[in-house]
């Protein structure tokens, strides 16, 4: 009988905020494959993390972690799409990652009101479903 081994809890999107704009912070454009090898390597991923697939689709979840981070941060004018899988730090974006060393959870996101009217949106689409 094998040991399971116990793999070291993967960061949600909220936590991955920081480090993806950290991986931004020289406001080149860069793409979401570099933005990712940047995160994966500035928050110590390791192999066995970064093997952890989402339960019903093919993609690992820390990639899928990241992903939603640029994504949220896009929507909260953090960041700017240059072209499709493109991103560039906005202004907004880099004020956040020099006044908040802590991180950037939704509830600051929602203090931008780009951010909260796109979250109200989504919920009156999962309320009509």
């Amino acid at each position: 009988m094998s040991a399971r081994v116990e793999v070291p809890a993967i960061p949600s999107w909220q936590e991955l905020t920081r480090p993806v704009l950290a991986a931004m912070a020289d406001g080149s454009i860069h793409s979401e494959r570099e933005i990712r090898t940047k995160v994966l390597e500035d928050v110590g991923a390791t192999l066995e993390q970064r093997r952890v697939m989402l339960p019903k689709t093919p993609r690992p979840m820390f990639d899928d972690h990241i992903h939603w981070a640029l994504n949220e941060l896009f929507e909260a004018k953090a960041v700017q799409r240059v072209s499709r899988g493109a991103y560039q730090v906005t202004e907004r974006g880099n004020d956040l990652l020099i006044g908040h060393p802590e991180g950037v959870p939704k509830k600051l996101l929602m203090t931008f009101p780009e951010y909260a009217a796109r979250q109200a949106e989504q919920r009156i689409r999962r309320v009509r479903r």
